[in-house]
């Protein structure tokens, strides 16, 4: 939705960069993401579950900064 929302809005000249950027963004995400899954994959304990939680909230002080 994000993707087709900024080939809405940007002028022309600016729309491959973003939707780019937004698919990048989203591939890094989704590699992100599977990196941590299978890095807690064997893990018997309670951390298998509670640091992936974890980190997802550990990206919301940083980008709110950044806002």
């Amino acid at each position: 939705m994000s993707t087709a929302y900024a080939a809405e809005v940007l002028p022309v000249n600016l729309r491959p960069y973003l939707t780019s950027n937004i698919n990048m963004c989203w591939l890094l995400g989704q590699l992100c993401g599977i990196g941590v899954v299978y890095a807690f994959l064997d893990a018997q304990s309670e951390w298998a579950y509670r640091i992936p939680f974890g980190l997802q909230w550990a990206f919301v002080i940083p980008i709110l900064v950044v806002v």
